[in-house]
């Protein structure tokens, strides 16, 4: 590609944004504080930060010095199955029944 010239077209905001979008959700959220980094830094973002980004990702996500057992590993009810207790309105106070 860079032989080609092509990287202006890779490197548009619209071509990063694509990219970015058919991340996992998660991600695109933590890309979002990479970027501010970048931008701090007086940097644009390009293909090559995401490419880095991506990279230690998932460096970190296969690491096998912090794989944590299944068995080993928390796990919690999403949140709407979670019981939430009961709060009177008139004065803030956990509602008994």
């Amino acid at each position: 590609m860079h032989r080609l010239n092509y990287y202006a077209d890779i490197n548009a905001n619209d071509s990063l944004r694509r990219i970015v979008m058919r991340l996992p959700d998660h991600l695109v959220n933590k890309w979002k504080g990479v970027v501010a980094d970048i931008r701090d830094r007086g940097q644009i973002p390009t293909l090559k930060h995401i490419g880095n980004f991506v990279r230690k990702r998932v460096k970190a996500e296969f690491d096998p010095d912090l794989e944590v057992a299944e068995e080993e590993r928390v796990s919690f009810p999403p949140e709407e199955q979670r019981a939430k207790p009961e709060v009177s309105y008139m004065r803030g106070q956990p509602h008994s029944t």
